[in-house]
């Protein structure tokens, strides 16, 4: 379907609401107007009108994205998240979806297990034996935004559809306390909105294309890392090539992070460690699951209501993470595909460890999960696991226990199912969102 007939389709009362309940409404954090879910819905059919108004006039403006800070780690620059208001979100999950079926096919949105599994492949062909990494310094922050538009106008022709994009990325990122007047972006995609990945798909787009599918050397991307995988006898080659495209792009890659060696040697990619072509962990990595699995041992014992259901519940899906709208979250499931099982083994001697250190001794061992088992649950038996769960399979009566006996929402005994569920999948996704915290920023 093309993008103008996606608009017009979108663009309307009823679908709009249908993508609010959809993409929004369970993730629906505060923006800068300080509206939260329950005033917006208070008052939803007069917010839908105004998006599907002014959208359709060619007025829609977004209000400026609030400024949150993510922590990189010690003597690191935070990374600057833009949170839109839940009206734009729902504009902006709209566009996401238009821009997603006009690029379907022609942008990569592998997921990270996909590339590290090509990786691991092209790593056992003996006619490579070298890897260059590079990283884009400050890629988000640097697009261009003529070149941008200019490449995703080759799909998207409508005006209305461009105007909303370019407002988009142009609106500025503001922190909540400031009291000066601020400025539209002229460069970059503020990070942490739906079409940012997508857009910057689409404006590196053209240097997949002209690196793929080489005889020389191996390319892959996830958004601003780039791994060759080549013979020594042509990286300089290789190099030259992929820097002169990447300037083209009125971008450059950041020199103090590049790696290159042979691949006998160890380097890392997407947070995986690789040496000697086995795919491992990196040190970091692995220390912040540790520290996680720590904070749900110390909140349970220290504190003052103690409800052990709730702690089992907590330790469980950390370790085996969840599915729901068949989407996979979870450390294990981010790191499916290391070879070093040595990892898990340490993983679950931790937890053992952990009980002991905090004198728990009122839970059964058969109770909590394995990380081992984990692992092999997903390679061998995902689809049919009893082990790992899977929420999209729960029955009325397993949410209903599971809301008031592990969340301890008695008030929800007598509710009916629709209330029920809206529950359960607000809890849920709120457990599960948690466990992205521990794969953020692994790279």
């Amino acid at each position: 379907m093309s993008a103008y007939k996606d608009f017009n389709k979108l663009f309307q009362d009823k679908q709009i609401e249908e993508i609010y309940n959809e993409k929004v409404k369970l993730k629906p954090s505060t923006g800068l107007d300080g509206i939260n879910k329950e005033t917006f819905e208070k008052d939803i059919e007069s917010n839908i009108k105004i998006i599907n108004r002014k959208v359709n006039n060619n007025t829609y403006k977004f209000t400026p994205y609030k400024e949150k800070l993510i922590n990189k780690g010690r003597d690191k620059v935070p990374r600057v998240i833009s949170i839109p208001t839940i009206r734009d979100k729902v504009t902006l999950a709209i566009l996401h979806k238009i821009l997603s079926n006009a690029f379907a096919g022609d942008i990569n949105l592998e997921i990270v297990q996909t590339v590290i599994s090509k990786v691991k492949t092209t790593m056992n062909n003996s006619n490579y034996n070298y890897f260059i990494k590079i990283d884009i310094e400050k890629f988000y922050d640097n697009i261009n935004h003529d070149m941008l538009i200019s490449k995703v106008r080759r799909k998207v022709r409508k005006k209305e559809l461009i105007n909303l994009i370019s407002n988009a990325i142009k609106t500025p990122t503001i922190s909540p306390t400031t009291s000066k007047p601020y400025i539209q972006n002229k460069r970059g995609v503020p990070q942490g909105l739906s079409i940012s990945n997508i857009l910057a798909n689409i404006y590196l787009n053209q240097l997949d294309k002209n690196f793929n599918n080489q005889h020389e050397f191996a390319y892959f991307r996830y958004v601003d890392d780039v791994l060759i995988i080549c013979n020594k006898d042509h990286k300089e080659k290789i190099e030259n090539k992929l820097e002169k495209h990447i300037n083209s792009l009125e971008l450059k890659y950041n020199k103090d992070k590049k790696q290159h060696g042979l691949l006998s040697q160890e380097f890392s990619f997407l947070g995986y460690n690789f040496i000697d072509n086995v795919a491992g962990i990196r040190e970091h990595n692995i220390f912040k699951l540790e520290k996680s699995l720590v904070e749900v041992f110390t909140r349970y014992k220290y504190s003052d209501f103690k409800r052990t259901s709730e702690f089992v519940w907590n330790l469980n899906i950390k370790i085996t993470g969840g599915i729901i709208d068949e989407n996979k979250y979870g450390w294990l499931f981010f790191y499916s595909q290391i070879d070093d099982l040595s990892i898990l083994y340490r993983l679950d001697w931790f937890v053992e460890k952990l009980f002991k250190r905090f004198e728990i001794q009122n839970i059964s061992e058969k109770s909590i999960k394995k990380f081992v088992r984990t692992y092999h649950e997903i390679l061998f038996n995902r689809s049919g696991s009893n082990y790992i769960p899977n929420f999209d399979k729960y029955e009325i009566k397993q949410k209903k226990d599971l809301l008031i006996n592990v969340f301890n929402l008695k008030r929800l005994r007598n509710a009916d199912d629709e209330k029920i569920d809206r529950n359960f999948r607000k809890y849920i996704f709120n457990s599960l969102k948690k466990l992205e915290q521990d794969i953020q920023h692994l790279s």
